[in-house]
């Protein structure tokens, strides 16, 4: 009787004893599923390279057997991230990124960079202040990147910034010479002014100086062509002389910054190519006009 009691103790002990075995493993199957596959850097491998114009300050970062991370400052103060290549471009996903502590520090730090949602087929892109990112790797913290797509886990680099001190202030150095236009916003330039008036205000010769400046480094820049407008008001071939006399005002401005004569095409078109509606104050306004427009080869 004593053996049988012994035995069904046993018995329950046992079926005790799998149940815990089976609902450890069912954690363990679903701890496993939600895992983060991460990314982080061997510290005695890892580096930054730069590369330097006036142009662009691009740091990349080799990630093993993902890409590369790059943070782009470029002319004309266009800031963004990116991975290269998007190992994971053909699927919908949220990306954030933000900068925190290294691992060996003990004080807390995150700078929350934001997040974006990258559609299949769309190159992961994000604007972010990369002079500001270099700021917190010169301190010592890591760049982490978060990426998440549906179903599937979570993916986390991390970049720590060992020996970043030489690399930050060739950036600093990179990023003060920057031109303050990229072509984009070069390419086409419109100069208004009031009624009757020729002279460049002085907000429109900084702009002058700017667009000067980067025809003079982009060598790629084969024509500067220079065409002034009038409104109807007046007589047409006053307005013609007026016209005149913008454009060659823009002309000899842009000669005086070391722009050739080879480069510089100059038009004056008085009231003809209107491009509103000169029955009102608005559209006048936008008549009175020089629109400067650069051509690459």
């Amino acid at each position: 009787m004593l053996f049988s009691d012994d035995l069904r103790r046993f018995r329950k002990l046992l079926i005790f004893g799998l149940a815990i075995f089976g609902f450890s493993l069912l954690l363990l199957s679903r701890s496993s599923a939600n895992s983060v596959r991460e990314f982080p850097q061997e510290l005695t491998l890892h580096k930054w390279e730069l590369t330097t114009s006036r142009f662009q300050c691009r740091l990349n970062s080799n990630v093993t057997g993902l890409g590369s991370i790059v943070l782009n400052a470029a002319a004309g103060g266009v800031h963004y991230i990116t991975l290269e290549p998007d190992f994971f471009i053909k699927e919908a996903r949220h990306i954030r990124v933000a900068v925190q502590q290294s691992p060996w520090r003990h004080s807390h730090y995150l700078n929350a960079l934001g997040g974006v949602e990258a559609e299949p087929d769309k190159q992961f892109e994000m604007r972010i202040n990369v002079a500001r990112v270099v700021e917190d790797l010169q301190q010592g913290h890591q760049l982490v990147v978060e990426i998440q797509r549906e179903a599937v886990n979570p993916v986390h680099i991390k970049i720590p910034a060992m020996n970043f001190q030489k690399t930050a202030a060739t950036f600093y150095q990179c990023y003060g010479e920057l031109l303050a236009l990229n072509y984009e916003q070069a390419k086409e330039t419109l100069l208004y002014y009031p009624s009757s008036r020729s002279h460049i205000s002085p907000e429109q010769l900084s702009h002058l100086d700017d667009l000067a400046t980067y025809i003079l480094v982009d060598k790629s820049i084969t024509n500067v062509a220079i065409d002034a407008h009038t409104d109807s008001r007046g007589d047409r071939l006053e307005n013609l002389q007026l016209s005149k006399v913008r454009a060659s005002r823009v002309y000899r401005y842009l000669r005086s910054k070391g722009i050739s004569e080879q480069r510089l095409t100059m038009r004056f078109h008085g009231d003809r190519y209107p491009v509103a509606t000169n029955a009102t104050v608005a559209g006048r306004n936008k008549n009175r006009r020089v629109k400067i427009t650069l051509s690459r080869r």
